[in-house]
Formats: C-alpha cells, structure tokens, sequence
C-alpha cells in the first residue's frame, strides 16, 4: 500500500499491537506524508521511549493528523495498548495537551 490508505494501515497495526509492522510502515512513509512520523511517535509512547523525532510538518496539520490517529486508537486498539498510550501522553503534552484525553478508550463502532 502507498500514501494515505497505508498510513491508515499503520494505524491499524498500531491499534492491533503490531508497533513492527507500524514503525516500519510510518518509518517508509515519512518522507513522502510527514504526518506518518506521528505514527512513530504512538510507537515510541506505547514502548515507553523517549522520541527524538524531528517531524516537517506544520502544528495545525499535525494536530489534525493526529487527532484522527488517536480517534482510531480510542476506538480500536487493544486494552493494553489503550493503556500504555494513555500512560504515556503527558511526555508530549506541551505540545499535545489533549492527547490523554482522546486517546482513552470510547468502544468500537
């Protein structure tokens, strides 16, 4: 897959607890869709890294981005990953005040 529908793949894999596959999909993305490195950064928070990532990409269209990254977690990813996330968003809440909060779990559908 290529562009848009294999970030939402990336997605996907993260929400399924396949950080791999999800880093290796946002990692061969990035260059071509900036907002995929955001994709690195859920993955570096669900394995409790700190991120270094330096990511080209405007605050608004970042925001944007990741905010439907963390509408689909809420919705889809496995309790334990749900929970790790959650753990893990206040490291990026100066920049991601709201990530916490959006990223707890809502149910399917």
């Amino acid at each position: 897959p290529e562009g848009r529908a294999a970030l939402r793949l990336a997605v996907a894999r993260l929400a399924a607890g396949e950080l791999a596959g999800a880093r290796a999909l946002g990692e061969l993305l990035a260059p071509a869709l900036p907002e995929a490195g955001l994709v690195l950064l859920l993955c570096d928070l669900a394995e409790g890294r700190d991120s270094a990532l330096s990511l080209d990409i405007e605050p608004e269209d970042a925001e944007r981005s990741l905010r439907w990254m963390a509408q689909a977690l809420s919705r889809g990813a496995a309790p334990a990953l749900a929970a790790r996330l959650v753990q893990a968003a206040p490291a990026v809440a100066g920049l991601f005040p709201w990530l916490a909060g959006a990223l707890v779990p809502r149910g399917r559908g």
